[in-house]
């Protein structure tokens, strides 16, 4: 939450994913946010709970290996943005045909969250956003000063975690990579 206060006003949407946590508390999370105000039902992004993003009437996010988007696009309609992590051009190409609004692509640089596995690259990250018609965020590794090289792919934008989770001071962090973007 206080994360939150301090970016909110830097970024175009907070992705709501707390592990091992029930509905109910992600639920009452996402109130919280929506109602003090922090975000808009637009900003708010909920990870793999279809039924809490439908209670609080906000975006869902699904993994790779999540509900079919297909069947959650069915369900939703069009009163929600529906977005796939996905990991290879294949994965990219389904998941944009089957109705996803965005793909979430990486892990695109070396990052402490996923500890000895490859990073997808750069290259990698331009062949998934030239084989799709939906934007493609990059996660994964992002820091400022990676941003340039990331946004000359054609992506649509980048996500972020640790940048702003193990900041000392995450509203500075996410103001210096929203000018970077910006700058883009």
């Amino acid at each position: 939450m206080v994360v939150v206060e301090k970016v909110r006003l830097w970024v175009d949407q907070v992705h709501l994913r707390w592990k091992g946590r029930s509905a109910r508390e992600i639920y009452r999370l996402g109130s919280r946010l929506l109602d003090r105000g922090l975000l808009k039902p637009t900003q708010l992004v909920v990870h793999d709970r279809l039924d809490v993003a439908l209670a609080l009437r906000c975006g869902v996010h699904l993994p790779e290996a999540g509900l079919p988007v297909d069947r959650v696009r069915r369900l939703v309609g069009s009163r929600c943005r529906v977005g796939v992590s996905v990991h290879s051009v294949q994965a990219a190409k389904a998941a944009a045909a089957r109705g996803a609004d965005y793909l979430l692509f990486g892990h695109i640089f070396p990052t402490a969250s996923k500890p000895g596995v490859h990073p997808q690259g750069i290259h990698m990250l331009s062949r998934v956003v030239q084989a799709v018609n939906v934007p493609v965020v990059a996660i994964g590794g992002i820091t400022p000063e990676r941003i340039p090289e990331v946004m000359e792919t054609g992506c649509a934008g980048v996500a972020v975690l640790s940048a702003l989770m193990d900041s000392r001071e995450p509203g500075q962090t996410a103001r210096q990579m929203r000018i970077c973007l910006d700058q883009g």
